[in-house]
């Protein structure tokens, strides 16, 4: 039983009826080529068409979707790392104070008693 199939291009360009225009791609070629290839082991001559599809991404589209978001999102990341420092710096500025004052009180304190020794013990 011998099987025959032949491939043939209606138009060397391909059919574009169907393509929906997009936003990231600009469709620049889509071409067919025809290619007939003969094996030793058989006869009959192998056919097939292959496109060839060309794209280009619009550079404006790259731009808009991942580099500017990029950079929106690291800005407010500093942003808020900056913030996050100077609160944790006041808190360990606060807390040094605190520490100051209460030592200070301490001092005050161990004076009155020695004072207090002092004039009890005369």
């Amino acid at each position: 039983m011998v099987f025959q199939l032949n491939f043939t291009m209606i138009s060397p360009v391909g059919d574009r009826s169907n393509y929906q225009p997009n936003g990231e791609f600009v469709l620049e070629g889509f071409e067919p080529r025809r290619h007939v290839v003969n094996y030793s082991c058989c006869q009959e001559p192998y056919i097939d068409i292959t496109y060839s599809i060309v794209m280009r991404r619009r550079p404006m589209f790259y731009v808009f979707n991942l580099i500017l978001p990029c950079i929106l999102i690291n800005g407010i990341g500093e942003r808020e790392r900056e913030r996050r420092e100077r609160r944790e710096r006041r808190e360990r500025e606060s807390k040094r104070e605190k520490e100051k004052r209460e030592r200070g009180r301490g001092r005050a304190r161990e004076r009155e008693r020695e004072r207090r020794d002092r004039e009890g013990g005369e």
